[in-house]
């Protein structure tokens, strides 16, 4: 059989970079990417290479590539031209570029007569992939049948630190045969919300932001196109998709696709095979804990309490039929980072406007057991806070969540499974961040939650349903751990112990807060309990705080928990798992930055006894989830996702630091908010 053929893509304009990225050095010596592909390539057995090139760099490619590689390997070159296209199809008036990926290949129909790997001139895939790729095309030679396969890469490992990728998500059947491919665009790096083992903490309910910027694993499809009304199937993202952690997931720029016989568009019958393979490249995300708690995630199309969900998308006519969204629907994709509910952006296109959008969302039936009692929560905090902004002369449209009623007037829609779903307003022009990359990003995040309590001081807290029962009992939570050292199933007590006596040691310290509610020092609020950044919906243009979002965990409780809870996370710059202690520390100048704009957002609403009790809030909240790190490494990891052995011991760790770090400050942080409590 004729041996592989390397066919490189390098006629690209460069229009979004300004130049030939494949003639650009990037080596120490001058390397180009080329070279790299090339090298790698001959090493695992291609002998012959074929560039596709545009005949205006045809002497200076030669000079600089093709010369060179002429002294080891076979080399032929192809010209793509716009011109050159199947029978039936003409080029319009207006068409100055030549055409893309197809009919570069294409255009190698005349000088490829057997099997063949594309790659592109600027990207790097690593010598696993040619290796791969090249023995794959040895062993299946074309029968009936054209022989089409491709290496597939973790979307993990094709991120970048420097922007955002556009990628093809890759589904493939059991034995290996590619299914479908669904672009995704504008991915960014960042930290994905944690997988639990049974159990999820992240209730996602993102209802704006800009995902095509600041989406880490928020995978969002181009907008399909149609007619009016409601779709009964739309795009979205389907099983094998969800996750970058399983299945295969190539990157479109950052794979080699095999092709044999003739290039595509000849006509003939083909089938494609994925080749399976975690080609290294890139980096990927850690777990760590989020504020939210519930009791389980229902993935679709498995068993939730005895009865199988079906894939949300499966009831999206039937749901978008039931609310009226003033427009004719003309899209709805999966959209944002939560893997709790299934959320959607729905388009819709109004006459006198351009595309209007809303959040739609598929409650867990296993994170919220109740949806009556956490729509009821919902749905009185927002109306409240509209209120007060329409009196305070703010725009309730933008500053607050607003629950769309179905037509029958309920609460939230009940399809025809028993899927509870709502709808918000999709807030425009909003940005939403993963980490406070600034002190100012930081500071703006107080404010916006200092206002969130400002604005619902007022409010009953005692009239909302504690969705998620004693989720800041300290003492509870030191009782569950005391029940796992008594127990230790595992035999783990004993490589913690000194972990184990920091957290009894300061078993009095546990019931501080919650003495303070008793006596009535300090007062029931409404709490958010999610308190972190990318739970803010950022304004585009001024960077303030606009509207705060994730409301499924608002129940009574104390507003210092939700100040410390954002300290815990913000004021200290290492990973949560870190393993070098010396790198953990509570950062006393973000402390301060956050104490001033949280109460400057807050307006005087808080107590002179709230404002003294915010450090406690930041010890408190901390120490708590050292204990449910710790409680959990002794069950055997059971809660909180981990990635290697020992990952929570690890977590529970970094929290003791902290705690330390804040006992040895004390008198600093105290010294911080005396100021203004005496003014308040």
């Amino acid at each position: 059989m004729t041996k592989p053929v390397l066919l490189i893509m390098a006629a690209g304009m460069g229009s979004r970079y300004g130049g030939l990225k494949q003639l650009d050095p990037v080596g120490e010596n001058n390397q180009m990417i080329i070279d790299y592909s090339i090298y790698d390539a001959r090493r695992a057995g291609f002998e012959r290479v074929v560039f596709v090139i545009k005949r205006e760099i045809e002497a200076g490619f030669k000079a600089l590539v093709g010369d060179r590689v002429a002294r080891e390997m076979e080399v032929s070159y192809v010209f793509q031209e716009k011109e050159d296209l199947p029978a039936g199809y003409a080029v319009p008036a207006d068409r100055t570029k030549p055409w893309g990926t197809a009919q570069a290949v294409l255009a190698a129909r005349h000088v490829v007569d057997g099997p063949f790997a594309v790659i592109n001139a600027d990207d790097y895939y690593g010598p696993e992939a040619y290796k791969e790729i090249f023995d794959y095309l040895c062993a299946h030679p074309d029968g009936d049948l054209y022989e089409y396969a491709m290496v597939g890469y973790l979307l993990r490992n094709t991120v970048t630190e420097n922007g955002t990728v556009a990628r093809g998500v890759c589904e493939e059947t059991a034995d290996n045969y590619l299914s479908r491919v669904t672009e995704r665009t504008k991915i960014e790096k960042g930290e994905p919300p944690p997988v639990h083992r049974g159990r999820r903490e992240d209730l996602d309910g993102a209802a704006g932001g800009d995902h095509r910027v600041h989406e880490p694993v928020g995978l969002q499809p181009e907008l399909p196109g149609g007619g009016g009304g409601p779709l009964p199937r739309l795009p979205g993202q389907g099983p094998g998709g969800e996750s970058a952690e399983g299945g295969v997931l190539p990157a479109q720029r950052g794979q080699p696709a095999a092709g044999r016989g003739q290039g595509p568009g000849e006509g003939a019958a083909q089938r494609g095979q994925v080749v399976r393979r975690d080609v290294p490249g890139g980096q990927g995300g850690g777990g760590g804990c989020h504020r939210g708690e519930d009791q389980g995630r229902p993935v679709s199309g498995q068993a939730v309490e005895g009865r199988v969900m079906a894939r949300a998308e499966d009831f999206l006519g039937e749901v978008l039929s039931s609310f009226d969204l003033l427009a004719p629907v003309v899209g709805a994709v999966r959209f944002g980072q939560g893997h709790i509910n299934d959320t959607f952006v729905v388009h819709t296109q109004p006459e006198d406007r351009c595309c209007r959008r809303f959040i739609l969302q598929r409650m867990s039936p296993a994170a919220f057991k109740r949806p009556d009692q956490l729509m009821e929560n919902i749905i009185g905090v927002t109306d409240y806070l509209g209120r007060e902004i329409g009196r305070h002369g703010g725009d309730r449209s933008r500053e607050a969540l607003e629950v769309i009623r179905p037509r029958s007037g309920a609460p939230y829609y009940t399809d025809s499974q028993g899927g509870a779903w709502r709808v918000y307003p999709f807030v425009e022009e909003t940005v939403c961040y993963q980490s406070a990359e600034t002190p100012e990003l930081f500071a703006a995040s107080g404010r916006a939650f200092g206002r969130f309590q400002r604005l619902l001081q007022g409010y009953p807290a005692a009239t909302l349903h504690e969705t998620i029962p004693r989720f800041h009992d300290t003492e509870d939570r030191l009782s569950k751990l005391k029940a796992a050292v008594a127990e230790d199933k595992l035999g783990r007590v004993k490589e913690c112990r000194e972990e184990i006596d920091f957290m009894l040691s300061r078993e009095a310290d546990c019931s501080v807060a919650l003495q303070a509610l008793r006596e009535g020092k300090l007062p029931l609020r409404v709490t958010h309990n999610d308190t972190k950044l990318n739970n803010v919906l950022m304004d585009e243009k001024t960077g303030e705080g606009v509207c705060i979002i994730d409301l499924d965990t608002v129940m009574p409780g104390l507003a210092i928990n939700d100040f410390g809870d954002s300290i815990r996370f913000g004021a200290n710059h290492c990973a949560e798992d870190e393993r070098d202690l010396s790198k953990v520390s509570l950062d006393v100048d973000l402390f301060r930055v956050y104490t001033q704009a949280f109460l400057e957002g807050a307006e005087g609403s808080l107590t002179a006894q709230e404002v003294a009790y915010l450090p406690w809030g930041a010890k408190l909240m901390t120490l708590e989830c050292g204990m449910r790190f710790l409680t959990d490494h002794l069950v055997g990891d059971e809660y909180f996702h981990i990635s290697r052995e020992g990952q929570n011991l690890d977590r529970c760790r970094t929290q003791c630091k902290l705690v330390k770090d804040m006992e040895d400050r004390w008198a600093e942080l105290e010294a911080i908010v005396a100021p203004y409590g005496a003014h308040t």
